[in-house]
């Protein structure tokens, strides 16, 4: 049997629960920069096409690749190059909502929200681009700034989770 036959049965087998409790359980647990769980019903959500993906799923996902990215330039020895802001700053700013309904903007949340991702030192305003998430409606945008050429290029979600969702789509065609 494949990896992709396995990841395939696995996201079957992951889709077919319907049992409340189980649902609701926590499967998986990431602590930094800040504490993010997840149910079984999340990653459900996560696999379904018909659903809206959650948040904290959208988040997780830009946490994997962020880390990827360090992990790559560490073993390479090069300077990370890319820095990835999730939705924590696109809630800070309350930048969806119209000016005269914001929340008090809270500086230090916000600079908490930009800052380089802990226990990785590097320096954000070396980094060659940076990636800001944007949750519109239902769908999550991901806005590229390149810092040398000062351009910007957009993302929608779907290119950023082809990999995630690829074995999901292979399988119900």
């Amino acid at each position: 049997m494949t990896l992709h036959e396995l990841t395939a049965g696995l996201c079957s087998f992951i889709k077919s629960i319907n049992y409340t409790e189980i649902l609701e359980k926590v499967w998986i647990r990431s602590s930094k920069p800040y504490p993010i769980s997840l149910s079984l019903r999340k990653l459900q959500g996560l696999l379904k096409d018909d659903l809206s993906m959650d948040r904290d799923c959208f988040n997780l996902i830009i946490r994997k690749i962020m880390l990827d990215d360090i992990q790559t330039s560490q073993k390479t020895k090069q300077l990370i190059a890319k820095h990835y802001l999730d939705m924590k700053f696109w809630m800070t700013t309350d930048f969806g909502r119209h000016p005269d309904f914001r929340k008090k903007l809270d500086v230090e949340q916000l600079a908490n929200s930009v800052r380089s991702w802990p226990g990785i030192k590097y320096n954000v305003s070396t980094c060659k681009s940076i990636h800001i998430p944007v949750q519109c409606i239902d769908e999550f945008i991901l806005f590229t700034l390149d810092q040398d050429t000062r351009e910007q290029c957009t993302f929608w979600t779907l290119l950023l989770l082809i990999q995630c969702t690829d074995t999901t789509h292979s399988q119900n065609m």
